[in-house]
């Protein structure tokens, strides 16, 4: 049985779009979760999650026209 790892998620608040990234490091283990996401930043993996979020999408127009629909949804609540 694999034991339960980290999580990261990134997410565009109001809409559907959310992109992962299951750790190697096992919950509760701190300084192995830190080591990672400090490798994850200097090898230049953390910037490939955060395009691969993009992409995965459609890319910034499609992302930021969804951001858009939602952000009238809520101005539109308001009144």
């Amino acid at each position: 049985m694999s034991a339960p790892r980290y999580l990261l998620t990134i997410s565009l608040p109001g809409t559907d779009l959310r992109w992962s990234h299951k750790t190697r490091t096992r919950v509760g283990d701190t300084k192995g979760f830190l080591r990672e996401v400090e490798y994850m930043l200097e090898s230049g993996e953390m910037k490939r999650f955060v395009d691969g979020f993009v992409k995965a999408h459609g890319g910034l127009e499609k992302i930021e026209s969804e951001w858009q629909d939602y952000y009238l949804k809520l101005l539109e609540a308001e009144e």
